[in-house]
Parts: C-alpha cells; structure tokens; sequence
C-alpha cells in the first residue's frame, strides 16, 4: 500500500518516516477509530500504541474506569487521507459494474414508459394539418418513405438508415411526429425498424427510439 506521511507530516521528518513504516494493523486500527471515544481493545493495544506515539490518538479514561482511545487532529487528518487513498485504489468488480447497469438500465426505463404513458393520449389524436410545424400523417408518412430511398442510394447504406439521418433530412418535422410515423410504418409493414446492438456506441442516441422490450431502435430499413 503507498504511504502518506511524508504529504502529511512534511515539517517532521522523523515522524513522517515513522509514519511511512506504520505497521498494517496499526492502519486498521486507525481506519476503525473516529472522532468520538473509543473503548480500548486489549487485543489492538500495541497499535493503539503506535499511534499515541505517533501523535495521531490519545489514550482515555472513563467514568467508569475504563480505558479509551480517540484520534486526535492529526489522526483524523491522516485517517480520511487513508480512506480516500483506499477508495481510489479499490478494483471495481465486473458484477458490481453489471448491477450498476442493470439499475440504470431499470431507471431509465421506467422514466421512458411513464413519458410514454403521458404522451399516449396526444399520440393518438390527429393533429390538424394546418398547425405549423405539423405534417398530416398520411403526406408524412410518404415523405419519411421518400426520405430513406433518397439517403439510401446517395449514401450507399445498403437499406439501413439511421434515424440520426432521417432526422437530419426532416429537420422541420418534430421529433413526436416523426415517432409516430416510424411506428406506424412499421406497424403497417412498409419499413422495419432496427435496434442498436451497443446503445452506447452509436453516434447521438437521443436519435433513436427506446421501444421498452426491445431496445433502441437505431436504424430504419424499407420493406
């Protein structure tokens, strides 16, 4: 484990290398203490030792008689020094990153499904041709149809297009409308819509389209 005495006690050589020569079970018994009074532990009283000397606890008594130890202002310094030194050095376990995930993953689905929920009943309703910004389903429909063709052949995709660029093609449609009539299109057979192996190594996800169960849809490809 690297030593810290020298950044702590740098206007005292002789106790930052005894510090720097600190026996582990002194460490402990240094990480288990706080500020508050600790009963002394026979067994840990040649660390509790070390560290009186040292200058980083102090020995007390009780009421009751008892003996006790406590860090001093040193001792406390040195103390979260160490814990943050271990926190950082604390190989991160594949399970621990896959649990992390698998919660993220939970988290972010069901803030989707509840926007979804509350977007559904708008969704459904037509909205009127003449509202800017909006383009009848129908008339869009074929323009996002029209819209593939074109990035396909111009691109070279070979029938996969992202939505990034479909997006891009369409920029004065808004993103809802454009939703809807992916999946409508879909629905209807006429494009297939397809999901991101790695969600998190395609180019602007926020482009595509979470479909809970089935992941981000990415790509759109014509029938």
């Amino acid at each position: 484990m690297p030593r810290h005495g020298d950044a702590l006690f740098h206007s005292d050589g002789g106790k930052a290398a005894a510090v720097a020569r600190m026996k582990p079970s002194t460490e402990e018994l240094l990480l288990l203490l706080g500020a508050r009074r600790t009963a002394l532990d026979p067994a840990r009283s040649g660390a509790a030792g070390e560290l009186v000397d040292l200058g980083l606890a102090e020995l007390t008594a009780g009421k009751d008689g008892t003996s006790g130890i406590r860090l001093t202002g040193e001792g406390r310094t040195l103390r979260r020094r160490l814990v943050a030194k271990r926190r950082r050095a604390a190989p991160v376990r594949q399970q621990d990153l896959q649990a992390l995930e698998e919660r993220v993953v939970l988290r972010i689905s069901r803030i989707i499904d509840a926007r979804i929920a509350e977007l559904e009943p708008r969704l459904r309703t037509m909205p009127p041709a003449h509202e800017q910004g909006v383009v009848a389903v129908d008339d869009l429909g074929t323009r996002v149809l029209s819209a593939l063709q074109e990035l396909d052949l111009a691109q070279h995709l070979d029938g996969i297009v992202p939505l990034r660029l479909l997006r891009a093609q369409l920029s004065e449609v808004a993103s809802t409308a454009l939703d809807r009539v992916l999946l409508q299109l879909e629905r209807q057979y006429q494009i297939d819509l397809k999901i991101a192996n790695d969600p998190k190594a395609v180019i602007l996800p926020d482009s595509g389209i979470w479909l809970p169960g089935r992941g981000l849809a990415y790509y759109a490809a014509l029938r």
